[in-house]
């Protein structure tokens, strides 16, 4: 009997750790983040291009219906912003071919992603880190 014991015991922590872990940050969570940051955003009239940065040009409610629904991506998916780590992608609805809005899904912390260039961002939008990628 506690042989049976100790082998449910192993396989348990076996299995435990062979599943990936679920990220700290919640969906929910995330869209908060992700909405904050689209509540600064507009389309500069001059080359069409969508910009983001300063004061908030819109209400909350707006900037959420501006985003689709987030996904997890795992961290062996390929892509441009910071390759390694679960993230959740938030996609603009009416803005199909601008960079997604990219949240770390263990930190909770905003990912803005470009082209070129990945830069990791605290929730309120101050400058932490800047590395450039050949996305």
């Amino acid at each position: 009997m506690s042989q049976w014991k100790t082998g449910a015991i192993f396989l348990t922590v076996y299995l435990l750790a062979a599943t990936p872990a679920l990220p700290e940050t919640s969906r929910e969570a995330a869209e908060v983040v992700a909405a904050r940051h689209a509540r600064t955003c507009y389309v500069e009239m001059m080359d069409g291009q969508l910009k983001c940065g300063g004061r908030p040009r819109m209400s909350f409610a707006a900037a959420r219906a501006l985003l689709g629904p987030g996904t997890l991506a795992k961290p062996d998916e390929p892509r441009t912003c910071n390759a390694g780590k679960p993230t959740w992608v938030f996609k603009w609805r009416g803005f199909p071919h601008q960079a997604p809005i990219v949240i770390d899904a263990v930190t909770g912390k905003l990912i803005e992603c470009r082209l070129w260039e990945c830069r990791s961002y605290t929730y309120w939008g101050a400058a932490r880190s800047s590395t450039a990628t050949n996305g």
